[in-house]
């Protein structure tokens, strides 16, 4: 594929290796929508909770730069502002938590927009050692058992409530790709998905949360 404009790993923060509104795709599975009210930062409205685990995947490849910036503007609104289509987790943790496969290219640069928002990390690892990018963790974050591929992705979306991909296709899907995988699943365990594009657009996959992990 072509790669241009794509970035490198982030050598920072240890680790090597959408303007809101509504947008529409294919199959008319795709929203954002503007909440009608404010929601605070820390915590809520009339008691009720907040999005506090995110599940992040994208490909070995890495991020366009439009791509960096739209993840960073769709984390910042889950943990600020979360669209009022979101089922939020009664069960969530205390914190805003990320949770990544922990591979070079896009997991790697998740996990540096995670901490330069000051978000805490979880950690899945890959079992192919040769692929896993040094992402440093702070005292109390965890960094889960090495898995394969397929099952990694599966514990990422059943440990979190709502799912950000970074395929590296701008139209359409990929069938053999562990991106889509991980996207697939999280469609059939009713997770919410917000796919960001190479180009940056952002497509809300609008599930109510079932709260079912098989």
């Amino acid at each position: 594929g072509d790669d241009r404009g794509r970035r490198g790993v982030p050598q920072r923060a240890g680790c090597v290796g959408g303007t809101r509104g509504a947008v529409w795709g294919e199959g008319g599975r795709v929203y954002l929508q503007r909440p009608t009210r404010r929601w605070s930062r820390a915590g809520v409205r009339e008691g009720v909770g907040r999005v506090t685990r995110v599940g992040f995947t994208g490909t070995q490849v890495g991020c366009t730069d439009a791509q960096i910036a739209a993840l960073t503007r769709t984390l910042v609104e889950l943990r600020d502002d979360p669209p009022l289509f979101l089922r939020v987790d009664p069960l969530g943790a205390d914190e805003f938590v990320l949770h990544h496969g922990s591979c070079v290219g896009a997991d790697a640069e998740a996990h540096y927009v995670a901490r330069v928002m000051g978000a805490a990390v979880e950690k899945h690892p890959p079992a192919i050692t040769s692929k896993m990018a040094r992402c440093g963790m702070l005292p109390g974050e965890v960094t889960h058992p090495a898995a394969g591929y397929l099952a990694r992705n599966i514990a990422i979306v059943k440990a979190t409530v709502v799912l950000v991909a970074c395929p590296r296709e701008e139209v359409g899907e990929e069938r053999r790709s562990g991106t889509w995988h991980t996207i697939r699943r999280a469609r059939a365990l009713r997770r919410p998905v917000a796919i960001v594009r190479p180009s940056g657009r952002v497509e809300w996959e609008r599930c109510n949360f079932s709260g079912r992990d098989t």
